[in-house]
Order: C-alpha cells, then sequence, then structure tokens
C-alpha cells in the first residue's frame, strides 16, 4: 500500500498591494520538480472561490499530478487582523503567494451604490455618502481602510457613514429591498446586481487602493519545512496561474479555462464569465508585500495590531522565486 503524507497550506483571505517584482530571473528553465513519495496538501479556502482558480487549473491539467501531489480543498473563512495578531502570540506561518489583486482594470471588488440613488442623482460622488448605510462582511479589514481612504477625499470619515455587516449574498437582498444604500460586492454578484438593475458599480477597488493585495496564500510551519514539497507544488500553482492570465489577459484557450472554473467555482452559469470581472492574480505568484506592509501600518495605527508585529518575519518568497527559477518569468 502506498502511504500519502498529508502537510497543510492555509490560504487566508486577508483583507489588506504596488506590485513587488523580483529580479529577473537568468539561466535556463530547470525541470518540473516531483517529490518522490504521494503528498496531499489540504488548503483552507472560502468554498467556491474564483480566488483559487490557479489551484482548479492546476488540477484538472494534471500539475500537481505531475508533480506527485495532490490538493484539497477544505472550507477556512478569511481572518483579517487576526491573521497579524497571531503572529504576535508566537503562531508560525508564512505568506508565500499572491490569491487575489486589484490590478488596474482586473478587481473582483467594487464599491457598489444603489441604482435609484445614482438615478436620482442623490449619490453622485463620495461627499454623498455621508449619512449612509454602507455594507462590507466584516469590520477591521482593508475594505474599511479602502473605504475611510474614498471618503477622506471627500473630507469625511467612518463616522460620518452607518457601516453595517452582512454576506455577500444579503448586500444585494438589501439593495432590492431598500434598506441598503452602498456595500462592497464580490463577483460574480457584482454583476449580478448590475443586470438585476439592483446597483451600479460605482468604483473598482482598484480606483480606490490601485494593486490592493486582497489576499494571498500563507503557510503553516510544517508545509514551509518541507523544502520539497512547498518547491513542487508552487511550480505546479504557478503553472496554472499562468494558464489563468493567459486565458483573461491573452485569450488564450479561455474556454477550457472556464470550462474548468465553472466545474470548480461557485459560478456555473456560462453567461456571467462575459460580464464579470475575474480576479487579478499575479502570474509569478508574487505577493504583493508594500501593499501588505501599507494595511498592517494601518492596522497598527488604529491600534488594532500590536506593535511589535514584524511583517519580514511573516514573508518567505523563496517558494515563488523557486518557481520563477524553474519556469522563467512570465512573457
Amino acid at each position: 500500500m502506498i502511504r500519502t503524507a498529508v502537510v497543510t497550506l492555509v490560504l487566508c483571505a486577508v483583507l489588506v498591494t504596488s506590485a513587488l517584482f523580483a529580479p529577473l530571473v537568468t539561466g535556463q528553465p530547470r525541470t518540473i520538480p516531483r517529490v518522490t513519495s504521494p503528498v496531499t496538501v489540504k488548503m483552507g479556502s472560502t468554498a467556491g472561490s474564483m480566488s483559487a482558480a490557479g489551484v482548479y487549473i492546476a488540477t484538472e491539467k494534471g500539475y500537481f499530478r505531475e508533480a506527485n501531489l495532490s490538493t484539497q480543498i477544505v472550507p477556512l473563512g478569511g481572518p483579517s487582523v487576526g491573521l497579524f495578531n497571531a503572529a504576535s502570540r508566537g503562531i508560525n506561518f508564512k505568506i508565500v503567494a499572491d490569491q487575489n489583486s486589484a490590478f488596474p482594470g482586473r478587481s473582483s471588488f467594487a464599491l457598489m451604490v444603489r441604482k435609484d440613488l445614482v438615478e436620482s442623482g442623490q449619490v453622485k460622488g463620495f461627499a454623498d455618502f455621508k449619512g449612509r448605510r454602507v455594507a462590507m462582511t466584516t469590520r477591521r479589514t482593508t475594505l474599511e481602510l479602502d473605504l475611510q481612504k474614498a471618503l477622506r477625499t471627500a473630507n469625511l470619515d467612518l463616522n460620518d457613514v452607518t457601516i453595517v455587516t452582512m454576506d455577500w449574498p444579503q448586500i444585494n437582498t438589501a439593495f432590492a429591498n431598500k434598506s441598503l444604500d452602498i456595500g462592497f460586492q464580490l463577483e460574480p454578484l457584482v454583476s449580478l446586481a448590475v443586470t438585476q438593475n439592483l446597483a451600479v458599480r460605482f468604483r473598482g477597488l482598484d480606483e480606490i487602493t490601485p494593486n490592493r493585495q486582497n489576499a494571498f496564500l500563507v503557510a503553516s510551519e510544517q508545509f514551509a519545512a518541507k523544502r520539497d514539497v512547498g518547491r513542487a507544488w508552487m511550480v505546479a500553482y504557478v503553472r496554472g496561474l499562468r494558464d489563468y492570465n493567459d486565458a483573461v489577459l491573452k485569450q488564450k484557450n479561455r474556454e477550457e479555462m472556464i470550462s474548468i472554473l465553472q466545474k470548480h467555482s461557485s459560478v456555473k452559469d456560462r453567461s456571467i464569465y462575459e460580464k464579470m470581472v475575474l480576479p487579478g492574480i499575479h502570474p509569478d505568484g508574487e505577493p504583493n508585500v508594500a501593499s501588505i506592509r501599507e494595511a498592517l501600518d494601518a492596522f497598527k495605527a488604529t491600534g488594532e495590531v500590536k506593535a511589535d508585529v514584524d511583517l519580514d518575519k511573516m514573508i518567505d518568497l523563496s517558494f515563488v522565486k523557486y518557481a520563477q527559477e524553474v519556469l522563467g518569468r512570465y512573457q
């Protein structure tokens, strides 16, 4: 009997981006790595998340199988300031790769305004947010920082609006019954709100905070210590990301990519793919360290995160750099 080892890769959707570009890798691409014994990597993620596109594609295209790996996705929510505070309590983990970034024109997050408020002229700009009800799924995430940034352009602050929390689907329902004025929404619910004439895509997150790091992959201490497994997994993941970006940016094998996403993600309706903005994910897997640092500093300033949290100790880019050495840089 073949025994399959199990390690854990924890994915955290941290609403915390400017891309950190590593120097170009020189030399010839290396052989695709393969671990000696089969290994199953458990990855925590929101069920059906479009941000896990790289994993879905790497699975379907056999990239994990070529590395003698399999990836099992298990349900996991996304922490915010709690992740950083966990580091101050001695919990060891490493931020290792990008999973969702608000690249220009590629933000799957948007700030939505109820359609009748826009059509009537009641909301024309951020100054008109004053006194309005604004929804987000949870407090003390980077979306709250983004809202604050938008409001400050109109000399307003968070205390000038009423923030309410609700799940993503509930936001569209609240638009429909007019109990909500404004809300951050996520694709495909952004497109559904527009299609159903519930709300207007007022600003993409990329317009408020360009290149915001919305979610990144966090590796457990056990996973990070298994260098051969981590490297092989990352090469397979980045191969999936490149196929994804080829489909989104170059229209290469787009139907195949959409078919894979329909199978694995929560978006089953083919027509939605022609309307929604697919999430930006770095084709080389690089997380945006500058963006994460900006968010961490903001959370420290408000006292949400302890001052002694050291981001440098939480970052490990060695896996994505290895993938770049094996594959070369994305062209």
